[in-house]
């Protein structure tokens, strides 16, 4: 397709051509980088066209915007998973002697979110670990819907292992009231 004269017209960065994509929209007419040609024996060069750096949009040339990196949230909630780590330090040590950090790491945070937000459904868990100092005491955890459930199918599965951390918790216990 051609692209029309005022759209070849409009200001744009040095080196770049105006290509038709035929679709109906704003971004009909994209800018693209002149990459260089290709020669090939018996043939004219033919130009090479590169990366997509912008549009042309009504009469004006618009950069083709940059995707930010995921950002942390500016505040998170520090109250409740306060209290929760504090409380529950020594649980922590425990599973760390049985399970694998990334795994303690996940136990702790999937039990303190439920805590915290019992009806919160297993998608929003992630959102709710981000948003809260867990992800501070608890950095690296894994918690995703699909790890949460490989997680909990992996510990239901090892019983001896399971049975060693009861135990760790039991001594605790009995050291803390005897």
């Amino acid at each position: 397709m051609s692209v029309p004269e005022e759209m070849r017209k409009v200001p744009r960065p040095v080196n770049t051509v105006v290509v038709d994509t035929g679709h109906d929209g704003p971004n009909r007419y994209m800018v693209r980088v002149r990459k260089g040609s290709v020669c090939r024996r018996g043939k004219r060069p033919s130009p090479r066209n590169g990366a997509v750096v912008g549009h042309i949009v009504g009469e004006s040339f618009v950069p083709v915007a940059k995707k930010t990196p995921a950002q942390k949230p500016r505040s998170l909630s520090y109250g409740s998973s306060f209290l929760i780590f504090t409380v529950c330090k020594d649980i922590l040590d425990d599973l760390l002697k049985v399970y694998s950090p990334e795994d303690s790491y996940s136990l702790l945070v999937l039990a303190a979110i439920k805590v915290m937000k019992p009806h919160a459904p297993l998608s929003r868990y992630r959102r709710h670990y981000c948003c809260s100092f867990l992800s501070v005491y608890c950095p690296g955890a894994r918690i995703s819907k699909s790890r949460i459930t490989s997680l909990l199918d992996s510990v239901g599965k090892d019983s001896e292992l399971r049975k060693k951390f009861y135990a760790l918790r039991i001594a605790a216990v009995a050291r803390q009231t005897g």
